[in-house]
C-alpha cells in the first residue's frame, strides 16, 4: 500500500491492509530459504548490471556460499561461546587496601575500581595511582594515607580478599553507577596532565580556541609556558606541516556513501533506547530517495555545529570481561549510542580523520583504531616475541 494513499484509507481498510502485511511476514518466515536465494538472486543481477564483464550466476553462487559460510559460523559460535545470562549479582571486596608483593604496589579499592600506588620508600607508597586491575596474589593490608603518601603499616598478611555477594537490585544499581561515574571521571581524579589548569587554559573546553590555532599554525610561544617539559614538546609536535594543511576533511556524507555504510553495517548490532534498530536504517539504504533525504538529516549536525537531541542519550552496558566472574572491577562499560550517530561517527573518525592521519604519517607505534594496527595484532605480536624469546 502505497504511503501517500493511507491518510484516505478507512480504519476497517487500515486493519485490513495491517492483517494482509503480518500474512506475508508470516509467510516469508516460513519460506525463509526461497525468499532469501530470490533476494540474493536479485542482488547478482545488480551487481552483473554495475559489471559487466561478470556473470549474475557466478556472483549469485559467491553470495550463496557466503551466507551459508557465514550461518554456520554463526551455528558454532552459539555452540562454542559460554552461554550469557543476565547480572543477577555482582561481588565487591569488604577490606579497602591491599598489596601485591609480585608488583610491589598497594592498591585501594575506591568506588568499584582498583587503584595502584607505587613504592616511593621502604615502607611508604605514592598518593598518585592509576586504575588497575588487582592483580591474584594480592593479600589484605593497613595503611595510613597522610601528606607525604600512603605508608603501609602493616606487612602483608596472610588473608585474601573477602568479597561481598550483592544481590539486591538496588544495591547493585547504586555500586554500578559509581564504579561507571567513577570509571568515566579517572582521568580528572588522577589529575592527568591534560586536566591541569595550565593546560585547559590552553585549549579551552573543546579545543577550539585562538590558542589552539596558532599551535597548530607554530605560531604560539610554548617555550613561555609553565608546563612540564613532556607537555611542551608534545604541544610542539602538534604543529602542522605543508602537507597537513593540505588536508581535508569531507563533512557531508553522500547518499551513495549513506547506503554503503548502513549496509555494511551489522544488523545484529545493538542500538540506542529510541528503538530505531539497525533493521530500520537497512531498510532505508534500500531506497535511493529516502538515502537522499536522511543522510541529508546526517549531515546537518556536524556541518552547522549544533546537537541532535535523540543523540543525546544512550545506553551504558555492564559486560563480563572473564566468564562467570562478578567481580565488580572485572566489568566492561560499553555506551550505546543511536544507530545513524554510531554509524556517522565510525565514518568520520576511521574513515576521514584516520585517513588523513594515515596519508600525514602516523608512529609506527601507535595501536588501536587503525586499520590493519588494531590492538589485538599488537598483543599478537607482543605475545610471539615473547614466545620467541623464550625459546
Amino acid at each position: 500500500m502505497p504511503i501517500e494513499k493511507i491518510d484516505d484509507l478507512g480504519i476497517a481498510a487500515c486493519h485490513s491492509n495491517l492483517h494482509a502485511a503480518v500474512r506475508r511476514l508470516r509467510q516469508v518466515q516460513r519460506d525463509d530459504v526461497a525468499e532469501r536465494l530470490q533476494w540474493l538472486e536479485s542482488l547478482a543481477q545488480e551487481a552483473a548490471v554495475d559489471r559487466p564483464g561478470e556473470d549474475w550466476k557466478l556472483i549469485l553462487r559467491r553470495l550463496v556460499t557466503a551466507t551459508k559460510s557465514k550461518a554456520l559460523h554463526r551455528k558454532l559460535t552459539a555452540i562454542l561461546t559460554p552461554e550469557r545470562t543476565n547480572l543477577d549479582h555482582v561481588d565487591v571486596p569488604l577490606e579497602q587496601w591491599y598489596y601485591s608483593p609480585s608488583q610491589d604496589e598497594v592498591y585501594e579499592f575506591d568506588n568499584g575500581i582498583f587503584r595502584a600506588h607505587t613504592r616511593i620508600a621502604e615502607d611508604l607508597f605514592a598518593t598518585h595511582a592509576v586504575s588497575k586491575i588487582l592483580p591474584a596474589d594480592a593479600t589484605v593490608v593497613e595503611t595510613a594515607v597522610g601528606n607525604e603518601g600512603v605508608r603501609m603499616l602493616t606487612p602483608s598478611l596472610s588473608s585474601a580478599p573477602r568479597w561481598k555477594k550483592i544481590t539486591k537490585a538496588s544495591e547493585m544499581e547504586d555500586w554500578l553507577l559509581r564504579r561507571n561515574k567513577r570509571h568515566l571521571q579517572q582521568m580528572y581524579l588522577e589529575e592527568s596532565p591534560p586536566t591541569h589548569q595550565s593546560f585547559t587554559t590552553i585549549t579551552g573546553h573543546h579545543g577550539t580556541s585562538e590558542t589552539v590555532d596558532a599551535i597548530l599554525e607554530g605560531d604560539y610561544n610554548i617555550d613561555g609556558t609553565d608546563l612540564p617539559l613532556q607537555m611542551k614538546q608534545w604541544l610542539k609536535t602538534m604543529q602542522r606541516t605543508p602537507k597537513e594543511k593540505d588536508l581535508t576533511i569531507q563533512v557531508e556524507m553522500t547518499p551513495k556513501q549513506f547506503q554503503e555504510a548502513f549496509k555494511a553495517a551489522d544488523e545484529k548490532t545493538s542500538s540506542s533506547p529510541s528503538g530505531l534498530h539497525y533493521t530500520l536504517w537497512k531498510a532505508i539504504a534500500e531506497k535511493d530517495d529516502l538515502c537522499a533525504y536522511f543522510s541529508t538529516m546526517l549531515n546537518l549536525p556536524f556541518m552547522y555545529g549544533f546537537v541532535n537531541d535523540r543523540w543525546t542519550k544512550g545506553i551504558d552496558v555492564m559486560l563480563a570481561k572473564q566468564h562467570g566472574n562478578s567481580q565488580i572491577h572485572m566489568n566492561r562499560l560499553i555506551g550505546l549510542l543511536e544507530a545513524d550517530f554510531n554509524t556517522a561517527l565510525m565514518w568520520y573518525y576511521p574513515v576521514q580523520i584516520m585517513g588523513n592521519a594515515e596519508s600525514s604519517g602516523l608512529n609506527p607505534n601507535q595501536w588501536g583504531g587503525r586499520e590493519p594496527d588494531c590492538y589485538n595484532v599488537c598483543y599478537k605480536k607482543t605475545t610471539v616475541m615473547g614466545i620467541r624469546s623464550i625459546c
